[in-house]
This record gives structure tokens, C-alpha cells and sequence, in this order.
């Protein structure tokens, strides 16, 4: 019996494979129910990567080294992408949203029915006699809701003298129902950890998608600043394209006569300092390109493409100014913002904290019913109800000393205070972000302005004194000093769009508005969220 009990315990023990399986399983159906919640329909979610990760599939086994046919090409509309599936830290999120739902299905099955086999068989000899003894039990248990728990079990046994002598055997039901009466008595106290579970799952997902907004963000704004230094890269090579020809024009003027050696050797020193400064500027789109692969999550090894013309795409959003009032964006703010919702759920935790602690102050007092019942001899299943053994007992502490549990209690008051104060300071941090966003706006639309037009008017400038230089009206500084005016204006309009575009986003993301798809900011669904009412 003990040996066939055994094989049955054996064959359905879980697989790892199952076990992975099943823990996905009821992690995914928890992520779904929370975004149901939050959101009013599920999305698609997987610890595990999606398919297409750069790293493992671009890297060289043999050197380690990264090897692709062609440079990756990145754009405003696939980096958000290619991070989700790339970044590292991104991964390491989304596994703690994970950690938090297999939490929650890890304190539900406490509330479920779980069955058990035992199997045990042992061997003696004793006085020249050898026995073999055995028992087996099944059952199943759980704990309750309002507090305690059930076990329900059936057990055999059986004893075995010499090969082939006397055998007997025994069979018993039995329940063993253990109830507390006041301390960790009732739903409040009893499901406070599946009940907590289930909150840190909802915060979890909250803070997933509020990571998520702030790490768009910072991908999309550190993408531009290396189209930016991309672009600048170009500035400085034909500022020093236009100074390689001013120099070859004074050259050939100072041998004409026309111009002074002291104008020449301006237009040589002017030439190796603009040299200086294409070396440094690449050599800082080429930092940032590293810095940028290493957040996306790609080999830093690995060659990538961008075009720093996307730059000019952003120019017809410019014009866009805060879609609404700072009121109302304070206002949408302190609505939207999920981690200011997780900050105002802190407090309905501590105040369910009072109630435990409360509940502790009370006697320890636990109703044990205990029940036996034999099966008749010589019948495979037939329970002797009357021959059965019951039993009902209370035992317990009365609660004479309860200082610690006091001084919990008042830890709790406190906690509930502390948590009340955080919504408060929360808030103001909340309103003071957004406060900022908008005058960092604004700011960025009127800087914008002032860069363009210092552009426009560094290009007339130049040509102005390019005319003078033919009229003999101007001397070789005043270009010099035009085309270094130029080659700064145009690097500031530059940085001012990506200026100008993080305070965009910043804004739709400190107001809590931030919605994104694989592309970039979806600005209609972002506005219809501010605006409502």
C-alpha cells in the first residue's frame, strides 16, 4: 500500500517546466485583472523579453566583440521600441511589477483547498523477529477567511511480522477545525495579507506605468540631444569649410597686395580653432552615442545610424504652447498622477494597521474541534461513526501583559499621521512639478523664438560683411567674428529645440497625462486627458 501510495505522490509532483508554466500563468491573469482595473481593459504583458533583443543576437561568440551586417538605424519612431525590448533597467522593472503579482497568487492559495499525500514505511528486526510497518494519509487544508483553519484528512496503517506472518491494518478519518475567537479573529485581520498583496500588486502596476512615462521621456529627450550634437557636428564642419575659404580668400588678396599678413594669419588661427572644434564635437556625439546604446541596452560596440535631419520635424510643433491653464493642469495633475494615487492609498493601509493593532490588544483565546473516526475491521472503506473520537477544547493566552502590543498601537496612530502628512507634501511636490513644467514651457517656446531669429540674423550678418570685405568697407575680423556668431547660433537652436521639446514632454508627464505610443507622444489622447473634465 505504502509503495503504490508512494508511486501516485511521485507521479504528480510538478515538473519545473509546469511549475514555470503555472506561475506565468497566474502572474499574467493578476497583471491583466490590475490593468483591467486601472485602465478598464487588459494589455499585452510578459516578464519574459520579447523576441528581437539586439545584445545576445548581435554579439560575436567567439570575440565578444559586436558584429552586424549593416549599422543599426534608429529614429524617433522605433527607439521607444527598441528600448522596451533592449534596456536593462527596463526589464528590471517590469520583473518587479511581476515579483508583486506572483506575491498576491502566492497569498491566494493560502485561501485555497491544498491537497496532501504522506507516505511512510519502515523496517525493524527485533529479538530475531523482523516487522514492516507503514502508514499513508491524503487530505486536504486551508486556511478560512474569518480567521484559523481546516484540515480534512483519511489515513491507513498497517504492520507486517516475518515474510508471511500475521498483518493487520487500520484505516481513520479525521478533521481537525482550529477557530481564534477574538485575537486574529475576523475577515479584517485574517485576509490582511492577501488583502495587502493585492494592493501592492495595483501600486506595483502603477509604478510600472509611471516608470515607464519618466523613461519614455528620458529616451525620447536623450535621443534629440544626440540628433542635436549630430547636427552640431555638421555646423561646425562647414563653419570650418567657410573658414577654410576665408583663408584661402585672404591668401589670395595678401598675395595681390590687398590684405596684411596679420589678416591672413587671423583667417589660419581662426581655421585650426574651428579644426579643435570639430574634433570635439565629434568626439561628444561619439560619448553620447555610447551613453545612449548603454540605456537602450544595445552593445555600446555596436554602430548605429541616425539622422540628425528629424530635428527639423519638431520645428512645425514649436508653435505649441501648455494645452491648458495652470489651474487646470494642477487641477488634471493631482488626478492623474499614479504615484500620487499610490501615496493616497498609503493611508488607507495605515489606517487598516490601527485595526490590526487594535485586534492584538484582545485575549488569544482558540476553539480547537478535533474528530476520529476508525473504519471497521476487515471492510476496505466503512466508517464507524459511533467508535469515532471527538473532541472540543478552548486554550489560550487572556492577554494579562500586553505592552508590546500598546506600544504597536500607537505606532500605528502614528503611521496614519505620517502617511496623512506625505498626501499633503505630495501634493504640493505635485503642483510645484507641474508649476515648473509650465514656466519651463514657456520658456523653452520663448528661447526657441530668440534662437531662430539670432540665426537668421548671424546668416545676414555674415553675408553683410562678406560684401563689405569685396567693398574693401570691412576687415577680416568682422567675418571672423559673423561666422563665429553663426556657427554659435546655430548650435544654440539646436540644443533650444530639444530644450523646447523636453519641457513639452515633461509637462504631459509631471501632469500625469503623459500617453505614448511605439512612435512618441500620442498629443491627442495626451490633450483629451487634460481637458477633461
Amino acid at each position: 500500500m505504502a509503495v503504490g501510495t508512494a508511486a501516485v505522490v511521485l507521479g504528480g509532483c510538478m515538473t519545473p517546466p509546469e511549475a514555470l508554466k503555472m506561475s506565468d500563468e497566474a502572474a499574467s491573469g493578476i497583471v491583466a485583472e490590475k490593468q483591467k482595473t486601472l485602465f478598464g481593459d487588459s494589455r499585452p504583458f510578459d516578464v519574459v523579453r520579447p523576441e528581437g533583443r539586439e545584445h545576445p543576437a548581435s554579439i560575436d561568440a567567439a570575440t565578444g566583440l559586436a558584429s552586424r551586417p549593416a549599422p543599426l538605424k534608429l529614429s524617433r519612431g522605433n527607439i521607444l521600441e527598441y528600448a522596451a525590448r533592449n534596456s536593462r533597467e527596463f526589464q528590471t522593472e517590469r520583473e518587479r511589477l511581476y515579483r508583486a503579482a506572483l506575491a498576491l497568487a502566492s497569498e491566494r492559495e493560502d485561501f485555497t483547498f491544498h491537497p496532501f499525500a504522506r507516505v511512510g514505511t519502515d523496517v525493524k528486526e527485533a529479538a530475531g523477529v523482523d516487522s514492516v510497518s507503514g502508514n499513508t494519509q491524503i487530505g486536504t487544508t486551508r486556511l478560512l477567511e474569518r480567521g484559523g483553519s481546516f484540515l480534512l484528512f483519511a489515513g491507513a496503517s498497517f504492520l507486517t511480522f516475518g515474510s508471511g506472518g500475521a498483518s493487520t491494518t487500520s484505516s481513520l478519518l479525521g478533521m481537525n477545525l482550529s477557530l481564534p475567537l477574538f485575537r486574529n479573529a475576523g475577515e479584517d485581520v485574517a485576509m490582511e495579507n492577501l488583502r495587502q498583496a493585492d494592493r501592492n500588486a495595483l501600486y506595483a502596476l502603477r509604478d510600472f506605468e509611471r516608470y515607464k512615462q519618466r523613461f519614455s521621456v528620458d529616451v525620447e529627450v536623450r535621443f534629440l540631444r544626440l540628433l542635436s550634437l549630430a547636427r552640431q557636428v555638421g555646423n561646425e564642419e562647414r563653419n570650418l569649410q567657410r573658414l577654410r575659404e576665408t583663408r584661402e580668400r585672404n591668401e589670395a588678396l595678401a598675395e595681390a597686395q590687398r590684405l596684411t599678413e596679420i589678416q591672413v594669419d587671423q583667417a589660419r588661427q581662426n581655421e585650426l580653432d574651428a579644426q579643435s572644434r570639430v574634433l570635439l564635437s565629434k568626439n561628444r556625439f561619439q560619448s553620447a552615442q555610447d551613453e545612449f546604446k548603454r540605456i537602450l541596452g544595445v552593445p555600446v560596440d555596436l554602430l548605429i545610424d541616425v539622422d540628425p535631419n528629424e530635428l527639423a520635424d519638431l520645428e512645425p510643433l514649436m508653435a505649441r504652447g501648455a494645452p491648458v491653464p495652470d489651474t487646470v493642469a494642477m487641477r488634471q495633475g493631482l488626478r492623474l498622477r499614479l504615484d500620487l494615487q499610490n501615496v493616497r492609498d498609503d493611508l488607507t493601509d495605515a489606517m487598516r494597521q490601527i485595526t490590526l493593532a487594535e485586534n492584538a490588544l484582545e485575549p488569544d483565546l482558540r476553539l480547537d474541534l478535533l474528530g476520529e473516526v476508525p473504519n471497521a475491521p476487515g471492510s476496505t472503506f466503512r466508517p464507524r461513526f459511533e467508535d469515532g473520537v471527538y473532541r472540543a477544547g478552548i486554550s489560550g493566552d487572556l492577554g494579562l501583559y500586553r505592552d508590546s502590543e500598546a506600544f504597536s498601537l500607537r505606532s500605528a496612530h502614528l503611521d496614519r499621521e505620517s502617511a496623512a502628512r506625505a498626501i499633503e507634501g505630495y501634493e504640493d511636490v505635485v503642483k510645484t512639478e507641474i508649476r515648473l513644467a509650465m514656466r519651463n514651457l514657456e520658456q523653452g517656446r520663448i528661447n526657441y523664438d530668440i534662437q531662430k531669429n539670432a540665426v537668421a540674423v548671424a546668416a545676414r550678418r555674415v553675408e553683410s560683411v562678406n560684401e563689405f570685405i569685396l567693398r574693401g568697407d570691412a576687415a577680416t575680423r568682422d567675418l571672423l567674428e559673423a561666422q563665429s556668431s553663426l556657427v554659435r547660433a546655430e548650435n544654440s537652436l539646436s540644443d533650444a529645440i530639444v530644450e523646447y521639446r523636453n519641457s513639452f514632454l515633461s509637462f504631459y508627464r509631471d501632469t500625469g497625462a503623459l500617453v505614448l505610443r511605439p512612435e512618441g507622444l500620442d498629443h491627442e489622447t495626451s490633450d483629451a486627458l487634460l481637458q477633461a473634465p
